[in-house]
């Protein structure tokens, strides 16, 4: 998830027991701070003691049968076996990562570490293949990145499940796995149990986009939606001056160079924006801050929508200056990086670098080739607020820029219908499926959130007021009654689906 770029998104990001989540938006130095701080959120107490790194050799290739001798790379994972007395019937929670790097505390803080307790649950942690400490080739060349996908990772889980723990623990049927998962990783606890089910009794998916889309105009809708709505601190008041704020912009960047370096200036870019494609990676920039603060919205904590709509809505302060003022709460004394040469330069390096944070070059590959996600604003969307340089087009551009001709829009439109043909999309059937989403999570939009055509069979939880991945949290007094009402559900379907056997 990148701005004008495809909103190839930052990385959707979640948690709880199969988790992680992806973040989704344009991957930049604005979504990198927005994924931080979540992740942040999401890990909880870091104080607590954690479990050591541990590796198990995967295939690199699990469908290679000619590859005999197997090339193998180690995969990090993380076990706490504290709660696991009842180890011939109690379940194991398994909390898959994603489109960064994994951190142990992942099995010891977080709402899923508390419905583990509960349950007397063993919990693992899985890292995502290519992200973290999970590097399975020698660098992030494009021949290289064909090893990453979803159905790699889910490949990845069956081999650990059935290779390593289940004969560590002895375990047998009686011990159902529980898959959970936040954004991307959501979606991939939701398509391990189809694809699965002799491994994952019961999947939690959490603001999980299973609809791969290219593009995808439903964000923006939302995020429109949700600068409106009241329950949050939005106001039509707020949208309006948000939508006058971006058409000042879009006229400023297509206008004279001096308008446009006055507006940069103004929005506190790094450098003067030097043609169209600078245009639109800054237009894009400036749409991710008020992206950022929609999906990832924890009211009252931060630049919140509260917050946002507050500033944009002063008395006697013009649009444009009211959303400068929104980019200074951002970004403190930090400047924008607005350069697309500096950000294809980023997106083109190939060395493979074991760290945190979001997968750049990595996530963006699983976008063109699988998702897409690309979060436009084409002059024919009158819902969205933002600029109208964010383009299917350089969507497109971007792929095309960090892998060349591989990744043609052909191809990528193919990727996007393969994904959808073998998953189903938002169409999923499944059994013992939990679908979880926000009303404020842009990203619902992806997911299955109809409550009331639901089947009983695969039910959805729609929480009123709460953004990407909020029930994943550790559980807080201050937290509203439509989460506490959600979570009561959640552990009742959790309960009710352990109930029955695989």
């Amino acid at each position: 998830m990148t701005p004008t770029m495809p909103y190839i998104m930052a990385a959707l990001l979640c948690a709880t027991l199969l988790l992680s989540v992806a973040s989704a938006l344009p991957v930049n130095l604005v979504t990198k701070r927005f994924y931080d701080e979540h992740m942040t959120r999401l890990r909880g107490d870091t104080s607590l003691p954690a479990p050591p790194d541990q590796f198990f050799p995967q295939r690199l290739d699990h469908f290679d049968f000619k590859d005999s001798q197997a090339t193998l790379w180690n995969q990090r994972f993380w076990v706490n076996a504290s709660f696991f007395k009842d180890t011939e019937n109690a379940p194991v929670f398994f909390y898959i990562e994603g489109e960064g790097a994994g951190s142990p505390y992942s099995v010891v803080s977080g709402e899923h570490v508390v419905l583990a307790e509960q349950y007397g649950a063993l919990i693992v942690s899985l890292e995502h293949r290519f992200y973290g400490a999970s590097i399975p080739t020698a660098d992030f060349s494009t021949s290289n990145m064909y090893y990453l996908s979803s159905h790699q990772a889910i490949a990845d889980i069956a081999a650990f499940y059935t290779l390593y723990l289940k004969p560590t623990f002895n375990l047998t049927a009686k011990n159902k796995v529980v898959s959970a998962g936040g954004s991307y990783p959501g979606a991939l606890s939701a398509w391990a149990r189809l694809r699965l089910p002799h491994i994952i009794h019961t999947a939690l998916s959490t603001s999980s986009p299973v609809e791969a889309m290219i593009d995808f105009t439903g964000y923006n809708s939302i995020v429109a939606n949700s600068l409106s709505t009241p329950l949050v601190g939005g106001s039509d008041q707020c949208l309006q001056a948000m939508t006058q704020a971006f058409q000042a912009m879009d006229a400023a960047f297509t206008g004279s160079d001096a308008e446009k370096h006055a507006m940069a200036s103004k929005l506190m870019s790094c450098t003067p924006l030097d043609g169209l494609n600078d245009t639109m990676w800054a237009a894009s920039n400036y749409a991710s801050i008020i992206m950022g603060v929609v999906q990832y919205n924890i009211d009252g904590q931060g630049l919140d929508i509260r917050k946002v709509c507050q500033t944009m809505t002063q008395a006697g302060v013009a649009p444009i200056d009211a959303f400068a003022q929104v980019v200074q709460l951002q970004q403190g004394s930090q400047c924008l990086d607005n350069s697309y040469t500096d950000y294809v330069a980023l997106l083109n390096n190939t060395k493979a670098v074991q760290g945190g944070g979001l997968g750049l070059r990595q996530w963006t590959w699983q976008t063109c080739v699988e998702f897409a996600y690309y979060q436009t604003c084409e002059p024919d969307t009158m819902t969205c607020p933002f600029s109208r340089l964010m383009t299917l087009e350089s969507s497109y551009k971007q792929c095309q820029d960090g892998f060349g001709e591989v990744i043609s829009q052909d191809i990528n439109d193919y990727g996007v219908s393969q994904s959808n043909y073998l998953y189903g999309g938002n169409q999923i059937k499944g059994t013992r499926i939990i679908f979880v989403n926000g009303m404020i999570d842009p990203w619902h939009y992806l997911s299955v959130y109809n409550q009331t055509s639901m089947d009983p069979r695969q039910p959805a939880v729609f929480i009123e007021g709460t953004a990407h991945c909020r029930n994943m949290y550790n559980p807080s007094p201050a937290d509203p009654a439509p989460l506490v009402a959600a979570r009561g559900a959640i552990n009742g379907y959790v309960a009710q689906f352990l109930s029955e056997p695989y």
